[in-house]
């Protein structure tokens, strides 16, 4: 897995490892999911807004930096920050509802 240190997280004080920490947490990839759960995942990015689905896709699936995300998807690097968040909330909430959260295994 590709590591996504971000600058800001280790002027916060985070360590690396609690930064890991909390990708391994976020990354529903890296779960070993039942066939059920991959269908509600797939499911629920294809109810975000397409820049917020296209975002997830380069992150998750192609394992891009945000940097790099910015770089394809032609934007500014600030910009992609604030849809990937956006995009993280909202597949959030649409999984939620779905009755699944960070926790599934």
């Amino acid at each position: 897995m590709k590591h996504h240190l971000a600058p800001n997280d280790l002027k916060r004080g985070r360590t690396e490892e609690e930064i890991e920490q909390d990708e391994a947490t976020t990354d529903f990839t890296a779960h070993k999911l039942d066939a059920d759960t991959k269908i509600v995942v797939h499911k629920a990015i294809g109810q975000l807004p397409a820049e917020q689905r296209r975002i997830i896709v380069l992150r998750f699936f192609e394992e891009e930096t945000v940097e790099e995300c910015a770089e394809s998807m032609g934007i500014d690097p600030a910009r992609a920050r604030i849809l990937y968040r956006e995009a993280c909330l909202g597949l959030g909430a649409i999984l939620g509802r779905a009755g699944l959260d960070k926790r599934t295994k």
